[in-house]
Parts: C-alpha cells; sequence; structure tokens
C-alpha cells in the first residue's frame, strides 16, 4: 500500500479531510433515507386502515429479522475483510472473499424465504382468523432485502458509498409508492404493499448487480485494491482463508441479526401480544425515535472497512481518532434530535393518524434510549471489525434475551409503555457493556467520555 494513514500522534490531515468529505455524503444519503422511509409509512398509514397498516407494520418487521437471518452473517464479514485485505494489499484475497460470501448469501436468501412462508403457513394454522395471508407476502420480501444489503455492503466495503446506497436507500421507497398509487390508488390491504415493494426492489437489486457490483470483482483492474509488494500475511491462498472465513461467519451471523433485529422482534413480540391497532402508534413511536440512529449509521458507513484497515495495520492511533470522529458527531446530532422530539413528537406522530399521538410518552423514552446508545459511539461496529465479535455476541445475546422478557412482561402488563421501558435496556445495556469492555481489554475508548477526558488531559498538560 506504501501510505501510513497515521503519525504517532493521529491521522494526518489528508486523512481526516478526506473522512470529513467522506462522513458529509453518508450522512446527507442517510437523512435522505430517514425522510423517504418515514414518509413511506407516513402516506402508508394515512392510505390504509388502522389495523391494515398494523399487519403492514407486523410483515415489515418479520420480513427484516429474517433478512437478517437470510444473510447469514455475511454483512458484516464483507466489510470487515473487504477493509482488512485492502490494508494488507490482497486484492486476490478480496475477490475470494466475495465469491465465497456471495453464495452464502445466496443460499442464505433462499432458505430465509422458505422460513418465513413456512412460518406464515404456521401462524394461520394457529390463528386462523387473524388474516395472515400478508406474511407469504412478506416472504417474497425476505429475498429481495437479503440481496440488497449484501450488494450495498460489499460496495461500501470497497468505498463506493453512493453506488452502494442510491438503489434500496434512495430509490426504492418513493419508486414503490407512486407504483402502488398508480396501479392501486388508495385503500389497499397490507398484502398489496408488501407485494409492491418486494417487486420494486428486486428489479433495483437486478440493476444494481448488473451495471455496478460485477464491473468491481477484478480489483487488479479498478485499482480499488492495489496489491502489496509486501503483504502483511505473508501471502495466504484463497483456499488458506476460507476456514476463517467459516469460522467468522458463524459468529457474525449471530452479531448480524440480534444486533439490528432487535427493533424488528420488538414488533413481532407486540404484534403477538397487543392488537394491530395497539401495535402501528407503538411502531410510528419507534421508527420516530430510530432516526437518532441515523448520524452513527452514516458515519459507520465510512468508518467500518477504515477501522478494519487500520487495525490490522497495527494503527491504533488512528482507530481511536475513528471512533472519537464518530463519538463526537453522533452525540451532537443525535442531542439535537432529541430536544426537536421532546418539543414535537406528538405532532410528529400525528402526522401518521391522528389517534396516534397516544404513543408520544412511549416515544420520549425509546428516544432517550437511543440518546444513550449514540454517547457510546460506533462500539458495536468497531468490536466486530476488530476482532472482538464473539464477546460483543455473548454480551449482546445475554442483554437481548433480559429485554425480548422485559418488554413481553412491559406490554401485557402496561401496553407500549411497558414495551418502551423494556426496549430501552435493550439498546442501552449492550452497548455500555461492550464500552467497558473495549476500554478495558482494548485500551480504546468509543465513547463521547473518551473524547471528553483526552480533551482534558490536553488541556491540563498546556497547563504545566
Amino acid at each position: 500500500m506504501g501510505k501510513t494513514l497515521s503519525t504517532e500522534n493521529g491521522p494526518k490531515s489528508g486523512f481526516s479531510q478526506r473522512l470529513l468529505r467522506q462522513s458529509r455524503k453518508a450522512i446527507l444519503i442517510r437523512i435522505t433515507t430517514a425522510l423517504l422511509s418515514y414518509g413511506l409509512f407516513v402516506v402508508l398509514a394515512r392510505w390504509m386502515s388502522d389495523a391494515e397498516f398494523g399487519r403492514l407494520a407486523f410483515g415489515i418487521s418479520v420480513a427484516l429479522s429474517l433478512a437478517l437471518i437470510g444473510g447469514v452473517g455475511q454483512y458484516v464479514m464483507i466489510m470487515r475483510f473487504l477493509g482488512q485485505y485492502a490494508g494488507t494489499g490482497r486484492p486476490d484475497l478480496a475477490q475470494g472473499v466475495l465469491r465465497f460470501s456471495g453464495k452464502v448469501t445466496l443460499y442464505g436468501a433462499l432458505g430465509s424465504m422458505l422460513l418465513a412462508g413456512f412460518g406464515g403457513w404456521i401462524y394461520g394454522q394457529i390463528v386462523p382468523e387473524a388474516q395472515g395471508n400478508y406474511l407469504y407476502a412478506a416472504a417474497l420480501l425476505v429475498p429481495a432485502l437479503v440481496i440488497s444489503e449484501y450488494t450495498s455492503r460489499a460496495l461500501r466495503g470497497v468505498g463506493l458509498v453512493t453506488r452502494a446506497l442510491g438503489p434500496k436507500d434512495v430509490l426504492w421507497r418513493p419508486v414503490a409508492l407512486l407504483a402502488l398509487f398508480m396501479l392501486f390508488g388508495t385503500g389497499f390491504d397490507a398484502v398489496t404493499a408488501l407485494l409492491v415493494l418486494a417487486a420494486v426492489l428486486f428489479v433495483l437489486v437486478a440493476v444494481q448487480y448488473q451495471m455496478i457490483y460485477r464491473p468491481i470483482m477484478d480489483f487488479s483492474r479498478s485499482g480499488v485494491i492495489v496489491a502489496a509488494d509486501d503483504p502483511v500475511d505473508g501471502g495466504s491462498s484463497v483456499e488458506q482463508e476460507k476456514p476463517l472465513w467459516r469460522k467468522t461467519t458463524r459468529t457474525l451471523w449471530m452479531v448480524a441479526f440480534l444486533g439490528p433485529a432487535f427493533q424488528h422482534l420488538t414488533i413481532v413480540v407486540l404484534g403477538l401480544t397487543l392488537s394491530p391497532e395497539q401495535t402501528g402508534p407503538f411502531f410510528a413511536a419507534l421508527r420516530t425515535a430510530a432516526t437518532l440512529t441515523f448520524p452513527l449509521q452514516a458515519i459507520n458507513i465510512i468508518i467500518g472497512p477504515m477501522i478494519a484497515r487500520n487495525y490490522a495495520k497495527g494503527e491504533i492511533s488512528t482507530v481511536q481518532y475513528l471512533a472519537n470522529f464518530s463519538a463526537v458527531t453522533a452525540t451532537v446530532v443525535a442531542s439535537f434530535i432529541v430536544v426537536l422530539l421532546f418539543f414535537f413528537g406528538d405532532q410528529i406522530l400525528t402526522l401518521f393518524n391522528p389517534s396516534y399521538a397516544v404513543a408520544t410518552p412511549a416515544l420520549l423514552i425509546m428516544a432517550v434510549g437511543f440518546l444513550v446508545s449514540s454517547l457510546c459511539g460506533s462500539i458495536g461496529q468497531i468490536m466486530t471489525m476488530i476482532g472482538a465479535e464473539r464477546v460483543h455476541l455473548r454480551i449482546l445475546s445475554f442483554t437481548t434475551i433480559i429485554a425480548l422478557g422485559l418488554i413481553t412482561l412491559g406490554s401485557s402488563l402496561y401496553g407500549i409503555i411497558g414495551a418502551a421501558y423494556g426496549f430501552v435496556f435493550g439498546i442501552t445495556a449492550w452497548n455500555i457493556l461492550d464500552t467497558i469492555w473495549l476500554r478495558w481489554r482494548k485500551k480504546i475508548d468509543s465513547s463521547i467520555f473518551g473524547v471528553l477526558i483526552a480533551l482534558k488531559s490536553k488541556i491540563a498538560a498546556k497547563g504545566r
């Protein structure tokens, strides 16, 4: 690779400027995505009955949860290893891991679709009066979500952010909404909405794969990853690396599912314990509170491969710099969003439906939980990019099991308020425990408090 990205005191100015440029682009795309996603659900909530919108929310949550299972951990693995092989100058291994993970993803997409369909059939047998046909439509959405997310992560892993996010994050929702309106007008059911969402996403993914993904498979010609004269890993082959990929897949599969799926599993639990009319307002509140995660998600798009690349090279000061950048940016933006929600949260919820203002207390409770997550920075991303995914999985599994139990109990006893408190435990507990472990074992602090401590130390040093 030739270039050193950091000095003893941290990254060079050129690296910092590039990070700022890329982060601004990613944040802009994520804001656009957030507005489009939010707009989609606001419009659908107004076009559909309360019961049908509740079924749609449940169906989408089931599809998103099973898509994370169907991804078989490849979403995380592809970003980590592409970044690592870029850092060690191995385009041959980068190409090998793309082919390996692509095949695994394809099998996972088909398997998760069949699992979703079987689950829909079982649900229909157990609760025949629940009108569960929409779950079959949700099953068709699953493989489209799996393949689109994998393709996006692969492109992000080599730094092609705009091409990665364009089809699914920007185009999918408005195109699907336009198709629904042109074909069915308003007043359609959950089955129709899910089928159109699936069809549009399949078309966009096919175009993305053919026009964008395949051309970058030849890294040597594209120059995305440049071969090193003296590889750090001693020149291991693709066949020698495959056992590592298989071993890592098993752990990352669970990590990739439990983390992002927690929000969707919360809706699934409520769909089983509460009525669709109660699930809908909570879904709207959760979607609104989740806007606090978008700054962190945008930054993770950029810094994930950078963390893997620099950690593989031993550039710990650069990893800490990336962690500081993430914590500061996410905390500042999330704090601003929390203030907006405290003043205008009820009005925002009424955009979905005037009756949804009843979920305002749950919205504010969950907003505080997401703010704590932002204070911890990119902790989950760092843990998986530096090879600490096993520790992360143990902590995440323990806290998720407890949280889902609390959500089930809380929703049964206290409705959506009880569910909100259980949800907050789920998103804060693992963030805090991971942050403590990372600082203790790796001497890397992902949180905003690490930034404040470092700033205090610098001020004290100047005062001497």
